[in-house]
């Protein structure tokens, strides 16, 4: 719900990553150059595919493989559109879609180099929902010096969670290893999204960051402090960019606003945070407590019981919803 602004830093860390792909990896490994190798020169035949197409799709990817997994957000329609003039979309999906994303390797990098990446990045929290984690955990440590690896280096990680191709492997198996088209989610998300398409792109170069927001109606505030039935909160979900129409269509493939609806004991703590919080109170702890709280900020991430700023929203499940709502309720300050 919240995109990621693409840097010079995270574009690096993408390059380092493929350039030292595979290092660790037990000699015999079966790379996917040569998989893709071999799947050019199978015999099998595929449904709706000439023997030309399937050569040619394939070399496209091993003449052009690094550059396909490094590609950036804004490069990857180009590549979409170069791999649809040799075969439409439509006439991949099947079998020689799960073949070549077999010969990508993906289910194998799913297991071990997707996770250094995504823990490196700490984005612990689902993309389209915020409300699940979705984690990398340190499974394993080298006890001692082994190759390049060092006494402590992690040896083995475990995802606790799924990968959504933002452009379906079905239709594109060619980016199934592609970073930029892989995006952290939970399993429900995953299994809703499916392989259709969504209009939330996780990354961008500007910084309209938010794509959508919470909100508590002021006249449900006034029925709940009236009746003290957290039942009478109304919580909303808003498009900021974009149509609204592509609100209801996100709203309605995660079932956004539903999940948030179970949700309104949260926003009943904020409404009575909000009346004993006031700034006077939060003066005070600030200056009282100034050795626990050397940094006002952390006094404001207490209060709300969350990460109080948009930057660390992935840190953490339901941060989005928290801020919104405590901004929302002007219990802390709107930032941008």
């Amino acid at each position: 719900m919240r995109k990621i602004k693409d840097s010079a830093v995270l574009q690096q860390t993408v390059t380092d990553f493929y350039d030292h792909l595979f290092v660790g990896r037990d000699p015999d490994f079966d790379l996917p150059l040569d998989r893709l190798a071999r799947l050019r020169l199978a015999t099998k035949r595929y449904p709706r595919i000439t023997t030309a197409q399937r050569r040619n799709y394939i070399s496209a990817i091993e003449q052009n493989y690094l550059p396909i997994l490094k590609a950036n957000w804004k490069d990857i329609p180009a590549w979409k559109a170069v791999f649809e003039a040799i075969i439409p979309a439509k006439d991949v999906k099947g079998a020689f879609a799960d073949a070549v994303v077999k010969a990508m390797g993906y289910s194998d990098m799913r297991k071990k180099e997707f996770p250094a990446i995504f823990q490196q990045l700490e984005i612990k929290t689902c993309i389209y929902c915020h409300s699940q984690l979705t984690l990398i955990v340190t499974k394993e440590l080298y006890s001692r010096k082994y190759g390049i690896y060092n006494k402590g280096d992690i040896k083995k990680r475990s995802a606790k969670l799924e990968l959504d191709h933002f452009h379906a492997k079905s239709d594109y198996p060619f980016l199934s290893t592609t970073f930029y088209n892989l995006y952290p989610v939970c399993a429900n998300c995953n299994k809703s999204k499916n392989d259709k398409a969504c209009s939330f792109e996780l990354y961008t170069d500007n910084d309209l960051l938010d794509s959508y927001r919470f909100k508590v109606t002021p006249a449900s505030i006034i029925d709940y402090w009236r009746t003290g039935n957290k039942e009478d909160i109304q919580i909303e979900f808003h498009h900021l960019q974009g149509s609204e129409a592509e609100r209801v269509i996100f709203d309605n493939m995660f079932d956004i606003l539903e999940i948030y609806k179970t949700q309104k004991d949260v926003v009943e703590e904020l409404l009575h945070k909000k009346k004993v919080y006031n700034k006077a109170y939060r003066d005070n702890l600030t200056r009282d407590f100034a050795k626990l709280f050397p940094d006002p900020a952390l006094i404001k991430r207490l209060i709300i019981g969350n990460y109080d700023e948009p930057k660390d929203i992935h840190k953490r499940p339901m941060a989005k919803f928290t801020q919104d709502i405590a901004m929302n309720i002007r219990l802390i300050k709107k930032i941008k």
